[in-house]
């Protein structure tokens, strides 16, 4: 889904309806960036969203999958 990405990967649109076949409230997302010719974590994670944002994924699901469910999982809630 990044253009960077080598891997065979989804569109942005089979992922926002794979979230959504599972719930954006059993998701959440992460990165993996951070490795050589890869942005940093936090600018990789910065345009996942943006891509999931810019190709119709509601951004109260963003924010489910984003902030509040690894809050709710780390017991930061």
């Amino acid at each position: 889904m990044m253009p960077f990405t080598r891997a065979k990967t989804s569109t942005p649109k089979e992922t926002i309806r794979q979230y959504g076949e599972i719930g954006p409230e059993r998701c959440i997302i992460s990165t993996e960036f951070g490795a050589y010719a890869t942005p940093p974590p936090p600018e990789g994670l910065r345009m996942f969203i943006a891509t999931l944002l810019n190709h119709g994924m509601a951004p109260e699901d963003v924010d489910h999958m984003a902030r509040r469910n690894p809050t709710q999982l780390a017991a930061l809630s």
